[in-house]
């Protein structure tokens, strides 16, 4: 019961770190204003390079990667070890999706948050890095073609996946699950941007627009 008691800690640590508001503060913080309020309304990097520039963007995205690296890994980083009674699921997935979720749903910002492309991409470079690779490969391969940023990162985060069956021959049922959800968890927080991409009014790379999708 100890055992189970420890992750239980470290899965509501894994929520936590998810939840931190990276752009939410920084904005506060650097411009005194909250990130939300312009731009499409999204805590994220990207709407942070759209309104304060490239800087604050790459620093709100190097973060929101290394808080989805640290969901994933610390517990390991202590020596924690998984339950017996819980081999039904590996530990990784379970804490990147509760990651992802609380960059989402951030408990410090008011549960309104990000889409977690970026802590997605932490937890899947936590998990496995070969798998994480061949997504930022079909990422970069997406968006040279088509020029989407939403469109690129929903491939990318399917490739994830692909890739991991492939890595993780011997992955379990419920593992196989968790695996999946992730990339539709993606699809849910863009689906304002897959309506847009269906009509052809998804915001592009290079062209001018004054659609704020992300």
């Amino acid at each position: 019961m100890k055992e189970e008691a420890v992750w239980i800690i470290w899965m509501a640590m894994a929520y936590a770190i998810g939840s931190i508001p990276t752009a939410v503060w920084l904005s506060a913080f650097w411009f005194r204003k909250d990130v939300r309020t312009g731009g499409s309304g999204n805590a994220g990097a990207t709407n942070m390079m759209r309104q304060f520039g490239k800087k604050a963007g790459l620093v709100v995205l190097v973060i929101d990667i290394a808080k989805g690296i640290a969901a994933v890994s610390l517990p390991f980083a202590f020596g924690a070890n998984w339950p017996q009674s819980w081999t039904l699921v590996s530990p990784e997935w379970p804490l990147a999706l509760l990651a992802a979720l609380g960059h989402i749903f951030p408990v410090w910002a008011g549960f309104k948050g990000g889409k977690a492309v970026a802590t997605l991409l932490g937890t899947m470079l936590g998990v496995s890095p070969l798998s994480a690779g061949i997504a930022l490969l079909v990422f970069a391969i997406v968006l040279a073609l088509s020029r989407m940023v939403s469109l690129a990162s929903l491939v990318a985060a399917f490739g994830f996946a692909a890739a991991s069956f492939l890595t993780f021959p011997q992955a379990s049922f419920a593992d196989r699950v968790f695996i999946i959800v992730l990339p539709l968890l993606l699809c849910w927080t863009h689906r304002s941007n897959l309506s847009r991409i269906w009509r052809g009014e998804e915001s592009k790379i290079g062209k001018k627009s004054n659609n704020n999708s992300l």
